[in-house]
C-alpha cells in the first residue's frame, strides 16, 4: 500500500512540474544535471562515459540510461541522449553514447529560416589500474557532426576528440562505495578543430576536477570545478573556474531527491537544479528508475526540463 501511494505521489509531482516550466542550455543525463552537473568526482553509473569515463570501471551490471528534453527544440543544447555501460569483468567496462540535438533557426524578423542538427557519437573504456586502491582510468573517443540548413545555404562539418578521466575512491566502506572519491575529466584533450579548411573554431580543452562524499548509504554530496585551467577566460562565454554543487538523498526504498547549483559563481550561466526519481520496488523484479530534472536559469528566469529512464540488467 505504501509503495502504491509513493507511485501516485511521484507521478502527480512529475505531471505538475511538466506543466509549469519551459527554456536554455545543459549537458547529458538527468541524474548528473539534477545534481548541478557536479559529477566528474562521482561518475558511478552509465552517465560516466560523458562525465568521467574512468567511472565506467565501477559498473558491475550492464546499464542503459536515456534523457529526453520535454520542452521545445531550442530549450536545450542536447535533446536526446542514450548511454550504455557494458562490464567485461576483469577487462574493464566499455561505454557508448549517442546524442542528438535539433534547433530551429530564425531570421532577424522572427520568421523560421531553417534548422541546425548536431549528432554526437562517443565510445569509451574504463578500467581499474589497481583495484585494491580503487583507482581507475578511462578515455572516450567522440565524433561530432554538424548539419546546418537554411533557405539560402547548407553547411556540414565534423570534428573528433578524446576525453580522459581518472577516479579514486578512498576512506571507509559505505555500503558498496567508498566514503570519498576524487576524480577529474580532461575534456577535448586535443583541442580538435572542425575538419573544413579555413574553419577557425576549435574545441576548448576543459579540465574538470571533482569530489564526492557519501556520509551514509542514502546520501551523496558532490562538488566540481568547471574549466579549472581558465581556458575560456578570453572567450565570449567565460565559464572559467565555475563551481558546481550537488546532493542526492534516498528518502525511501523507491524515492530519491536531488538538488544542486550549476555555475553558481557565474551570474550569466547560473542555474539551480532539482530532480526526483522513482526506482521500481525490489519485489517488482525490475532494476528500473524514472527520473525528472529541472534546471532554473536565473539570468533568463526560465527553466529547462528533462525526463530520463535507467535500466540495469
Amino acid at each position: 500500500m505504501r509503495i502504491r501511494k509513493s507511485v501516485v505521489i511521484i507521478m502527480t509531482i512529475l505531471f505538475c512540474l511538466h506543466l509549469t516550466v519551459s527554456a536554455s542550455l545543459a549537458c547529458w543525463g538527468t541524474r548528473p544535471l539534477a545534481m548541478g552537473g557536479a559529477f566528474s568526482g562521482l561518475a558511478d553509473d552509465a552517465n560516466a562515459i560523458y562525465w568521467n569515463p574512468a567511472g565506467l570501471a565501477l559498473s558491475t551490471q550492464t546499464g542503459v540510461t536515456t534523457m529526453h528534453n520535454t520542452g521545445k527544440k531550442n530549450d536545450s543544447n542536447y535533446d536526446e541522449y542514450l548511454g550504455i555501460a557494458l562490464p567485461m569483468g576483469t577487462y574493464g567496462t566499455l561505454g557508448a553514447a549517442f546524442v542528438y540535438n535539433e534547433d530551429i533557426l530564425y531570421n532577424t524578423n522572427g520568421t523560421q529560416d531553417g534548422t541546425r542538427r548536431d549528432t554526437y557519437y562517443q565510445l569509451g573504456y574504463g578500467a581499474y589500474v589497481k583495484k585494491d586502491w580503487n583507482l581507475s582510468l578511462g578515455a572516450s573517443f567522440k565524433v561530432v557532426t554538424k548539419d546546418k540548413n537554411t533557405t539560402t545555404y547548407t553547411d556540414q562539418d565534423e570534428w573528433f576528440d578524446v576525453d580522459i578521466g581518472v577516479l579514486w575512491g578512498f576512506g571507509k566502506d559505505v555500503g558498496t562505495k567508498k566514503m570519498f572519491s576524487l576524480g577529474a575529466l580532461l575534456q577535448n584533450s586535443t583541442e580538435a578543430q572542425f575538419l573544413k579548411k579555413g574553419e577557425a573554431s576549435k574545441m576548448t580543452r576543459n579540465l574538470r576536477p571533482g569530489f564526492a562524499f557519501h556520509p551514509d548509504e542514502k546520501t551523496t554530496f558532490s562538488f566540481e570545478i568547471y574549466d579549472a585551467l581558465g581556458k575560456t577566460r578570453q572567450e565570449p562565454e567565460d565559464v572559467s573556474q565555475d563551481l558546481r554543487l550537488g546532493v542526492e538523498r534516498w528518502i525511501s526504498e523507491v524515492v530519491v531527491l536531488r538538488a544542486g547549483g550549476y555555475h553558481i559563481n557565474n551570474p550569466s550561466m547560473r542555474a539551480y537544479t532539482g530532480g526526483i526519481g522513482f526506482k521500481a520496488p525490489a519485489d517488482w523484479g525490475l532494476n528500473l528508475e524514472l527520473d525528472f530534472t529541472i534546471m532554473y536559469w536565473t539570468a533568463s528566469e526560465s527553466a529547462t526540463k528533462f525526463i530520463g529512464l535507467t535500466y540495469m540488467f
